[in-house]
């Protein structure tokens, strides 16, 4: 596990020796015996913490309700693999936070080598929730519950190689981390089994790639 540390004072001060729930799915009913609740993106359902790419529209909700904002991309220009294209995040943030009429004293924002360490690790562009969890681990909460997280498993749009999004997100190895997260701290909890997740995203990369390679070799008749 490992050490807490001061990077994310405001998230540390407010989930220090609490439960953390992490809801995954929008809309989704928090537990009876729920302790701070997070939400992610567009849901607008209420929530403690809300993470956010500052990607797309701007939930009203995270503009009004929220006790703190988490803002899971960095305040850098970063090249994209594997396309090498290049994503201003610090103009998308602005952006977003005009439309929702979001304050900067709000939001908590990830460490920019912190996310390429876990870009790294994953590695792609890391999904807005393993962020969060990422971010979580080095605070001193004492429990985080994980609702809902399926690694997009009903989504329709087709995976190629692995990637969905734009091809930047790989769903398989962000299941892979969290695997390893559940099995190096016991503070995380995860509702469901990861293990079929992990086998899911495996068997569903198999099945994607297989059409998209015939989908080139008809292509190429």
């Amino acid at each position: 596990m490992t050490d807490p540390d001061d990077t994310y004072p405001r998230l540390a001060t407010l989930v220090a020796g609490r439960r953390v729930d992490v809801l995954c799915r929008k809309d989704e009913p928090a537990p009876q015996a729920h302790g701070l609740v997070v939400r992610f993106n567009h849901d607008e359902t209420p929530a403690d913490i809300w993470a956010t790419a500052f990607f797309g529209t701007p939930s009203a909700t995270l503009a009004a309700g929220s006790r703190l904002v988490i803002g899971t991309v960095p305040g850098t220009i970063e090249k994209i693999l594997p396309h090498g294209w290049t994503k201003d995040f610090p103009a998308e943030k602005a952006l977003y936070l005009d439309r929702g009429g979001i304050s900067l004293d709000r939001i908590e924002q990830v460490e920019v080598e912190h996310w390429r360490a876990l870009r790294d690790d994953v590695p792609a562009l890391p999904l807005t929730g393993i962020v969060f969890l990422s971010m979580l681990k080095r605070t001193r909460f004492e429990r985080c519950v994980i609702h809902g997280m399926d690694f997009y498993s009903n989504a329709t749009t087709p995976l190629r190689w692995g990637r969905w999004h734009g091809e930047v997100h790989d769903l398989h190895l962000a299941a892979i981390w969290v695997q390893r997260l559940l099995e190096t701290d016991p503070r995380f909890e995860f509702i469901g089994d990861i293990q079929e997740c992990v086998a899911a995203t495996s068997a569903r990369i198999a099945r994607s790639s297989a059409d998209y390679a015939a989908t080139l070799e008809s292509g190429a008749r």
